[in-house]
This record gives structure tokens, sequence and C-alpha cells, in this order.
């Protein structure tokens, strides 16, 4: 806590007006997480450890808000690919809601965890995460 009489200074600086430099950089801090956050997601990304029957899978963000999902796995019948398209946005600081659409009309909606650090982004489902790389 930081206590000060009236007229007060720190080095050459009043007091109060300390104080509310400190505030306005707290403020434009906290208000570029979340702009970051949303700037740091667009691009490609690749799955980083497909595992099962999944042999592989790639995410595409897009500044519109548009997202593609392309999943390749081995079915019964040999390799299978699966594309879906759909819109993505933040709901939080760290929540992103994906409404996807596959081929014959099937709707999937998420609302999913997202970190993100460097080149390496990670969501959140309810079963466990899946780790992508930037391409």
């Amino acid at each position: 806590m930081i206590h000060y009489q009236m007229g007060a200074t720190i080095g050459t600086m009043p007091a109060r007006r300390l104080i509310t430099v400190i505030a306005v950089a707290f403020l434009v801090a906290l208000a570029g997480c979340g702009e970051d956050q949303g700037q740091q997601i667009i691009g490609k990304w690749k799955m980083a450890n497909p595992g099962g029957k999944l042999l592989s899978g790639r995410i595409e963000f897009h500044p519109s808000g548009s997202v593609v999902v392309r999943e390749h796995w081995l079915g019964d019948g040999g390799p299978r690919f699966k594309v879906m398209t759909g819109t993505y946005r933040f709901v939080g600081d760290r929540r992103l809601r994906m409404e996807l659409g596959e081929a014959g009309g099937r709707k999937i909606e998420r609302i999913v965890g997202v970190a993100i650090r460097k080149n390496r982004m990670s969501l959140g489902f309810r079963g466990g995460s899946v780790v992508y790389f930037r391409e």
C-alpha cells in the first residue's frame, strides 16, 4: 500500500501523478492481453501428437473469424479425411467458442480452453487437451 501526503513527491514526480501513471499503464497492458491472444491464434496450426486412429490434424484460424479443421484418420475401410468449416470467437480470456459444420449438414458447437505460448497452442476439451504447433 502506498501512503503519501498531499504534495509529496517520489523522485521528481508528484505521488498522485505516479499512481495515475501506474494505473493507466496497468489498464493498457490489461486491454492488450485479450487482443494479443486474438492476434496470436491467427494462422495455420498442426497437431503435435496425433494418437490412436488419428493420423494427423490441422486447424486454421482466419482474421475474419472463420476456422477450418482438417482431420486424417484410419477408419475401418482405410484412411479417411474430414474437413469442417465454421466460425470462432473468444468468449473470455482463455475460452474459445467454435461452431463447425461437416459435409452432410452435421453441426458441432464447442467451447474450449485455449492457451498460446509462442508457437505452441493447447486446446482443452472435456476429455483432455490437444497440442498444436504453428506451421
